[in-house]
């Protein structure tokens, strides 16, 4: 059986603005892909977890 291989052209990051209002009205969350661990620092805790899914 052929395989098809599709490529996803993906950006580095993308942003999102919240619409509810309140506390994040006028804010914009910046999110960005990493591939290993170490490669950006983040907030304490935000990390906790890169570890199950990203290869050492």
């Amino acid at each position: 059986m052929p395989s098809i291989l599709a490529e996803i052209s993906m950006n580095s990051f993308f942003n999102h603005y919240p619409t509810g209002g309140g506390a994040e009205s006028g804010l914009t969350f910046r999110f960005f892909w990493v591939s290993m661990l170490g490669e950006v620092e983040l907030v304490r805790g935000h990390g906790d977890y890169l570890h199950e899914i990203l290869d050492q």
